[in-house]
């Protein structure tokens, strides 16, 4: 989604992660083993679609 919308996700050292997005960064991490975020970032990163790009979510 990100990348869909102009955005970039860029991998940092070690499980950081950055998503960028109309000139706003939210950083965090991916949890070893996999690729599944935790409850607490999953809902920083729906507070950063909303502050960033307006979306609402119910």
């Amino acid at each position: 989604m990100i990348n869909k919308l102009g955005g970039k996700i860029k991998n940092g050292n070690g499980s950081r992660r950055k998503f960028i997005l109309m000139g706003s960064v939210y950083q965090t991490h991916q949890p070893h083993p996999g690729n599944v975020m935790d409850k607490g970032a999953v809902n920083g990163l729906r507070e950063w679609f909303e502050n960033v790009i307006g979306v609402e979510h119910d």
